[in-house]
């Protein structure tokens, strides 16, 4: 038992050499710095894609409202105050009813997804030039 120890504590620790530990390094640091770069892309392209969505949501929402007779009735509000006072509960119900909300709805998902896209886009920036892990 001794002479296994012994033949163990004379043999030389196997360390990589100088150069092989740096090239090593320094091919980790590129595939970093490449992965780095396809995340940042990818998000940019994130927020590219959900701005462009957003916008065309706000239009088709806004042509949808318009087109509908919601903005009839939200116009007695202004021309007959009075009968609006009048009715009130029964007059918000009807504007409820036809407000377009599967449409605001659907405009409010490309909304969330530019916002996360955002925050990744700010994290991955600052990842990238500062170098935090």
């Amino acid at each position: 038992m001794t002479k296994i120890q012994e033949t163990f504590t004379l043999l030389n620790r196997a360390e990589p050499s100088q150069t092989f530990q740096t090239r090593v390094l320094e091919r980790l640091a590129v595939e970093q710095e490449r992965i780095s770069q396809r995340r940042f892309f990818m998000t940019v392209a994130g927020v590219v894609t959900s701005l462009v969505l957003s916008v065309y949501g706000v239009y088709a929402v806004g042509s949808t409202l318009v087109q509908s007779d919601f903005w009839q009735m939200l116009s007695l509000l202004f021309s007959d105050a009075t009968a609006v006072t009048a009715l009130g509960q029964d007059f918000f119900l009807s504007l409820l009813e036809m407000l377009p909300a599967v449409q605001i709805a659907l405009v409010l998902a490309p909304l969330f997804a530019l916002l996360l896209s955002l925050s990744v886009l700010v994290t991955t920036d600052s990842q990238r030039k500062y170098h935090f892990a």
